[in-house]
């Protein structure tokens, strides 16, 4: 069987989650330590709707110092996953400011999906910082055009799986302008 090649990649601020996501897909496991990523490609090979995919994915920097060099991991890129952490207000911010244009700039082409992360930590702490609302991050969403919205916990492995199945669903279909769904995974 022919396998179809896909590609995702992963942008947002600096520790939003971004790597503890892919970790959990990728291998099952996650590590509450904080390692920085500059770039890091990993590949799995999947059936979907009876087809085999030979997915890749590219984790990137987060940081500003390498606002440079992450579009060199953005050729062929069929989805692109926006990460903010639900725990952090500033990063939904700049999802408008920074990650969106950039996308947008970058990848007219591919889909993208608002992801919000660390959906663990909105409920365990009432005295902790504002976190983000679940109708703050659709609004969100729907302000940048997203093509859909899912929140997750990489900690609790919650919604994982369901966002890269719509991610892969996604690419597996041409991109029509408008694709916007209200699905979240909790």
């Amino acid at each position: 069987m022919e396998k179809i090649r896909r590609k995702i990649v992963v942008v947002g601020d600096g520790g939003c989650g971004k790597t503890s996501l892919l970790s959990v897909y990728l291998n099952g496991e996650f590590s509450s330590k904080h390692i920085p990523t500059i770039f890091d490609t990993s590949y799995k090979e999947l059936v979907i709707n009876d087809k085999g995919v030979a997915l890749s994915i590219y984790d990137t920097a987060g940081e500003e110092d390498y606002d440079n060099l992450r579009p060199l991991s953005y050729p062929d890129t069929n989805v692109v996953l926006i990460c903010y952490s639900i725990y952090s207000p500033t990063s939904l911010e700049n999802v408008r400011l920074k990650w969106y244009p950039e996308v947008k700039h970058f990848l007219p082409q591919a889909y993208y999906i608002l992801v919000g992360t660390k959906l663990d930590l909105r409920t365990t702490d009432s005295k902790r910082k504002k976190s983000v609302t679940r109708a703050e991050g659709l609004r969100m969403a729907r302000r940048i055009g997203a093509d859909d919205y899912l929140e997750c916990s990489a900690k609790l492995s919650l919604g994982i799986s369901q966002l890269f199945e719509n991610a892969l669903e996604m690419s597996l279909v041409p991109k029509k302008k408008g694709c916007f769904s209200d699905c979240f995974c909790l």
